[in-house]
C-alpha cells in the first residue's frame, strides 16, 4: 500500500512542474499521510468488526497514523520534489 501511495503521488503531483515543485511536494505529503491514516483506521475497524476487538487496536492506529504515515509521506514528498524538477515528468 505504501509503495502504491508513493507511486501515485509522484505520478500525479510531479506534473505540476518545476516552478510548483514545493507545492507538489507538500500536496503529496498531505495526501499520503491522510490516506495512510484512513487506511489504518479502516483496516482496524474491519479487524474489530469481523475478528473481535483487540487490546492494541487503538495503539496500532496511533502508531500507523502518527509515526509511520509521516515517514511514508516524507518519502513521497521527496520523490515528488525530485521528479517535478525533471523535465520528463512535466506535461505543462
Amino acid at each position: 500500500m505504501a509503495v502504491a501511495l508513493i507511486a501515485a503521488s509522484v505520478l500525479i503531483f510531479s506534473q505540476l512542474g518545476r516552478s510548483r515543485r514545493f507545492i507538489a511536494a507538500i500536496a503529496a505529503f498531505c495526501l499520503v499521510v491522510f490516506l495512510w491514516a484512513l487506511n489504518a483506521s479502516f483496516s482496524t475497524s474491519l479487524d474489530v468488526t469481523y475478528g473481535g476487538s483487540y487490546g492494541w487496536s487503538g495503539t496500532r492506529v496511533m502508531v500507523l497514523t502518527v509515526f509511520v504515515g509521516p515517514i511514508i509521506g516524507s518519502v513521497a514528498a521527496t520523490l515528488t520534489f525530485v521528479c517535478a524538477h525533471w523535465a520528463r515528468f512535466n506535461v505543462s
